[in-house]
């Protein structure tokens, strides 16, 4: 029998790709590749989308150093221009595994020869995991190197969605605090155009439906007041994703795909017309040289007991 290669067993550079954490009756499992989240259950119950390439060819990426899209697909840094495709190349490269425990374990992205081609800066990326029974936390670490570094970071994890009708129109989404009904709309291009469309909105909540998505885009909430947002079943389950320096929050799926997002941002997508240099992007971020910037992504899961009583009845 012919020697298994490397990919095929599923190494890269001789280093295992999927990192196991486990923590009682939790488990995560995460790539090197985009030190994406793969697959998470906390106490037996599966929390983030288990991946389907016919709908989308994710399934919780890391957005780095854009979130959305750049006028033209470049930035401009010192007059300069430098292509950079969408959310940026965070989410197909390959992290180095710092260290790891039973729990917990910290990925390493460094800007190489070819990230400079597209985004000239030295950075040092960390993503740490941390599980334990009743959640799971992501601690993202953004440090530069001799000079100051404009970055965007987002975190895009997707949740199952049911595609039957009665179980899908069953679910809902609620904020930490009533958000404006109203989210940004995109261009044909994915560019902020200024203008504002209407979304359905009953208090601090609303029910999911897949006209909300009927734009392709998702529902932006730019300077979020929230900085937690719920999703929730007829049965009773709720997941939160909590954020920490996250200033805008986002919710997106497709008509009829069997997951939802729930998305934390620090920046977004140029504006039309943009054509400054990436320093001067709105909503832009800075690490210096002597201080880190740190974001936390805290994914919980927990049951109201009403709701699950009257699901019961």
């Amino acid at each position: 029998m012919a020697e298994l290669t490397a990919e095929e067993c599923g190494l890269v550079d001789g280093v295992p790709d999927m990192i196991h954490l486990r923590c009682s009756a939790s488990i995560a499992q995460i790539a090197r590749k985009g030190a994406e989240l793969r697959a998470l259950e906390l106490d037996g119950r599966t929390i983030i989308w288990t991946g389907d390439l016919e709908w989308w060819g994710y399934t919780s990426p890391i957005l780095f150093p854009i979130v959305g899209r750049v006028r033209d697909g470049t930035i401009r840094v010192d007059g300069r221009q430098h292509q950079l495709d969408m959310h940026g190349f965070t989410r197909e490269s390959h992290f180095a595994v710092i260290d790891q425990t039973l729990s917990s374990a910290r990925l390493r992205l460094t800007d190489t020869s070819v990230t400079r081609e597209n985004y000239p800066f030295a950075f040092q990326f960390d993503v740490v995991f941390e599980l334990t029974e009743s959640a799971l936390t992501i601690r993202f670490q953004v440090s530069a190197g001799d000079t100051e570094l404009p970055y965007a970071l987002g975190y895009h994890p997707a949740f199952p969605w049911p595609t039957g009708p009665e179980q899908r129109s069953a679910y809902s989404v609620s904020f930490e605090t009533a958000e404006a009904p109203r989210v940004e709309v995109f261009s044909a291009n994915g560019l902020l155009t200024g203008r504002q469309r209407d979304v359905p909105k009953l208090g601090r909540s609303f029910a999911l439906a897949d006209s909300l998505f009927d734009t392709g885009s998702a529902l932006c909430y730019l300077r979020a007041q929230s900085r937690w947002l719920e999703l929730a079943d007829w049965q009773g389950h709720v997941t939160r994703l909590t954020t920490t320096n996250f200033p805008h929050l986002a919710v997106w799926s497709k008509p009829g795909a069997p997951f939802v997002s729930l998305e934390a941002w620090t920046g977004h997508g140029d504006p039309e017309g943009f054509e400054g240099e990436f320093a001067a992007k709105p909503s832009i971020m800075f690490a210096r040289p002597e201080h880190a910037n740190h974001h936390t992504i805290v994914l919980s899961s927990r049951l109201d007991l009403e709701t699950a009583a009257r699901a019961n009845e």
